[in-house]
């Protein structure tokens, strides 16, 4: 069994609604209120629903391209549909904007609010490569970490490998979404995961938002009881993914208090150090801050920045997957470190 999106139109209330078709493998196609038995190569073309001429999710009908199996319709559904500013307001509960660095560039980056959303792709790095798989899997608004258009533009040409990749999404109508350091905050971020994840009690920001805003910058946590530097590193890798890990190991040999902050943090060394933490987390770091660590006896670890914010993507993917049932959620398979270690033989 299989189905597909026949047509979508916006209602009077401004809500989209959807017709959906539910087909099984049989002796014909039903449309409408006619019965058609016919190769199925040909079944778009001679369909007598006018409906089916205008759908908008081609991608999501079964393989009519299949001559070896007839399709019979077993029901035909009506749904309503998300648009983009639907998601938007999703994501702004989940991480509101208000709470990103001033320096970010974040929310919908690129697109139609009001456009509709059926395929969702989430990813760390909006690359040329995400790009394409986002066209060859017929999404209609990938939600990226690090956002694009970062540092400004004065124009968008194919000159550029940022301007062509961003044509090349405004002609395939693919929108673009960044949350960047607001996901980095929230309450249920990516910092609030990792601490978390890695079993540590009294988790709380390390830099918490005034006014009684929930979340902050970074997190802080202990372990009920200290474990060991082999032990905490083991646990680390697996949660985050990593093949490797940086370690300047200076503090004391048990671990029991843990500051931590994804991607880029080291500016959070000094709240980690201050709030007692003997050892400090992050994605990556300067040799100075590792020279700094070794003088203020404080351990310091790095996962590498890929390995501490695309595991915290793929839950993103599922928190949106609850909250937008008729949008089909999805990680992107593309996205990749940039980085790998050479070992010599």
């Amino acid at each position: 069994m299989a189905s597909g999106v026949l047509y979508t139109r916006r209602s009077t209330d401004g809500i989209f609604i959807g017709c959906r078709i539910v087909v099984s493998r049989g002796s014909g196609v039903f449309f409408g209120r006619k019965r058609q038995c016919f190769s199925t190569s040909n079944s778009l073309k001679k369909t007598p629903d006018p409906f089916v001429h205008r759908r908008k999710s081609p991608h999501l009908l079964p393989d009519w391209t299949d001559r070896t199996h007839l399709w019979t319709v077993l029901r035909i559904e009506r749904f309503s549909m998300a648009c983009i500013e639907d998601v938007c307001q999703v994501l702004n509960e989940l991480a509101p904007l208000s709470t990103a660095e001033s320096w970010d560039n974040v929310g919908l980056l690129l697109g139609r609010r009001e456009r509709t959303v059926s395929r969702l792709m989430t990813c760390l790095t909006l690359t040329p490569a995400v790009a394409q798989e986002s066209v060859a899997r017929n999404v209609e608004l990938i939600v990226t970490h690090h956002p694009v258009l970062f540092r400004g533009a004065k124009s968008i040409i194919g000159d550029t490998i940022e301007g062509k990749l961003l044509l090349d999404l405004i002609e395939a109508g693919v929108a673009v979404y960044s949350a960047h350091t607001a996901f980095d905050n929230a309450e249920r971020g990516i910092n609030e995961w990792l601490g978390k994840s890695l079993g540590l009690t009294s988790v709380e920001p390390l830099r918490p938002f005034a006014d009684g805003v929930a979340g902050g910058a970074g997190r802080k946590g202990v372990f009920e009881v200290a474990i060991s530097r082999q032990e905490f590193l083991q646990k680390l890798a697996t949660v985050v993914g990593a093949a490797y890990l940086e370690v300047a190991w200076h503090g004391p040999e048990l671990v029991k208090s843990v500051g931590l902050a994804c991607g880029s943090a080291v500016e959070y060394l000094d709240d980690a150090i201050n709030s007692g933490c003997e050892t400090f987390v992050t994605g990556e770091a300067r040799f100075h801050s590792a020279v700094e660590c070794q003088s203020r006896q404080i351990n310091l670890v790095l996962t590498g920045h890929f390995a501490s914010e695309r595991p915290a993507v793929m839950i993103l993917a599922k928190l949106l997957a609850e909250r937008l049932p008729g949008v089909d959620c999805f990680a992107s398979d593309g996205d990749r470190d940039p980085l790998e270690l050479f070992r010599l033989p």
